[in-house]
């Protein structure tokens, strides 16, 4: 059975951190403790998945649109495999 994780990091953290806009800090105590507990790093890949789902539709929603806005919701290089 999965813990709840005791620092209890927002959805907002998480989200920040997935796009890679968790600035230190905040960043660097985030990593640190996203070594050691796997309740958060559940949570981050549930929130990559989100990310890249919706990514993917605003992509498919611009195709066909010359001069649309590339959608801005990508995950970083470095987390996107």
């Amino acid at each position: 059975m999965d813990v709840d994780c005791i620092w209890k990091f927002s959805d907002e953290t998480l989200e920040t951190y997935a796009l890679g806009r968790l600035a230190d800090p905040a960043g660097a105590r985030f990593e640190e403790h996203l070594l050691t507990c796997r309740f958060c790093q559940d949570r981050l890949a549930e929130t990559d998945e989100y990310i890249l789902a919706a990514s993917k539709a605003a992509a498919m929603l611009v195709k066909d649109r010359p001069g649309a806005a590339t959608p801005f919701l990508v995950p970083t290089p470095e987390r996107a495999a």
